[in-house]
């Protein structure tokens, strides 16, 4: 790797550290806190993205050394301490006991009863009734009361299926890792349904578990 190269990962590793650290260092997790340290050689390398994370003991190869890239350890940045701990306990724990075949068939199911409950029904609820107050010069629902339809009515899927659940601390940071996780998507099947009708809304919001849940699988085991 160049000095272009290693300073950019310097840079990258710096600027996520703080990331990490202004979050609170666990997503709003009431756990201590964590710690991040390299392996006893640190240096620029080639990026295999392998790596094993430990706790208090130091973590060596067969012959007894240990080391880490730059690459590697930013990856392991992202992965372990950006993405992976971000996760609920209870979601790791899914995707390392449950089949594909079984969550293929819950998210898909779930996705197609979200789109009949707060897109087709809900929806269609608000959108006429912002509709009815808000409306543009030709009398017709304002686009702005369509998107806050959608909104409003994406939240209260998550308020009811998510947050209200949840065993943790909501936090600042909790409510906008479920808004960026979970309302946005939302969002995206609702204006697919608005623009396109309830069958291409289906379509697209359950076939793309199909991608979905395969790459989480490898990504999180």
């Amino acid at each position: 790797m160049g000095n272009c190269g290693l300073r950019r990962t310097r840079f990258a590793v710096r600027l996520l550290s703080r990331i990490y650290q202004r979050a609170g260092g666990s997503y709003g997790r009431d756990d201590g806190g964590h710690f991040l340290s390299p392996a006893m050689f640190f240096g620029p390398g080639e990026r295999t993205g392998s790596f094993r994370l430990g706790e208090e003991t130091l973590l060596t190869a067969e012959d007894g050394k240990s080391s880490i890239s730059y690459e590697d350890f930013a990856v392991a940045l992202i992965d372990g301490f950006l993405f992976r701990v971000s996760l609920t306990p209870e979601y790791v724990q899914l995707f390392a006991t449950v089949d594909l075949p079984t969550r293929l068939a819950y998210f898909m199911l779930r996705a197609f009863n979200e789109n009949v409950f707060y897109r087709l029904f809900l929806f269609s609820a608000l959108a006429w009734l912002f509709g009815t107050v808000w409306r543009d010069a030709s009398q017709r629902p304002a686009v702005a009361a369509i998107w806050g339809a959608m909104i409003v009515a994406q939240i209260t899927n998550i308020a009811i299926n998510v947050v209200l659940p949840s065993v943790e601390t909501v936090t600042p940071t909790v409510l906008l890792y479920d808004a960026i996780r979970y309302v946005a998507p939302g969002v995206v099947w609702a204006y697919h349904f608005a623009r396109f009708g309830f069958a291409t809304a289906e379509i697209a919001s359950v076939s793309c578990h199909l991608f979905l849940q395969p790459a989480l699988g490898i990504l999180i085991r």
